[in-house]
């Protein structure tokens, strides 16, 4: 992605990859998601890339992800600051996002997701019928601190 414009990435990310990351969602994990009032998605995966996919297929509320890093409208092939949304770093950005509230339910898909999971009321590890494209975090009634 470096040096694409970042026009660019959202017209792929519009055009092109839903088809894939439809493919890859499972229909109990969607199951489960849809039935949810507020959905959050938490993803290691560029932001630019699947806040499309996620906020008009899947209806995401929030979408919080890798932020590339831009210089003058293109991607730099970097990541901004915290780097990788992986590990702690979706636990800060949960608690960033939403402060003390704490979110009903949450759905992860490997290890690295215990600490977001941690700040759930209630979570479910769903390495057995889910993809590894999304690490579903889903929300009920929380407001996203401005």
């Amino acid at each position: 992605m470096a040096g694409m414009k970042v026009s660019s990435i959202e017209s792929v990310a519009r055009a092109v990859l839903p088809k894939f990351y439809a493919e890859d969602v499972h229909p109990e994990s969607w199951r489960v998601f849809s039935s949810c009032g507020k959905r959050c998605v938490l993803t290691a995966n560029p932001r630019v890339m699947v806040e499309p996919f996620l906020k008009e297929f899947l209806g995401a509320d929030v979408v919080l992800g890798t932020e590339i890093g831009t210089y003058r409208g293109r991607a730099t092939g970097l990541v901004c600051r915290p780097g990788v949304l992986v590990g702690k770093n979706k636990a800060e950005a949960l608690l960033n996002t939403f402060g003390e509230d704490k979110p009903h339910l949450g759905l992860g898909d490997r290890l690295t997701d215990a600490p977001f999971m941690a700040l759930c009321k209630v979570t479910t590890f769903l390495s057995s019928f889910t993809t590894h494209i999304f690490t579903f975090m889903i929300l009920r009634s929380l407001n996203v601190k401005k």
